[in-house]
């Protein structure tokens, strides 16, 4: 259903943050031309897909996000 005219739809956000405001940062290249990108909250990370910036966002607390670097890396050794 399509709000009202003249009624914007709500910005997406989390805790109250608008995702418009924060600084995002693109993951490196990829052939699909299919991104991730990622911003600093002061608790953590937030996640989203560079093609629906409007769309679901994901967050990471910073304990969360940095287990998740770690398994990154640890799984990248061995390979």
């Amino acid at each position: 259903m399509a709000p009202p005219p003249g009624d914007q739809p709500p910005r997406p956000s989390v805790d109250g943050v608008d995702l418009d405001d924060l600084i995002w940062l693109r993951s490196g290249y990829t052939p699909t031309g299919m991104y991730i990108e990622a911003a600093a909250l002061s608790g953590g990370v937030v996640l989203r897909h560079s093609h629906d910036p409007d769309g679901t966002a994901l967050t990471f607390t910073r304990q969360t996000w940095a287990a998740l670097l770690n398994s990154a890396e640890d799984f990248r050794a061995l390979i």
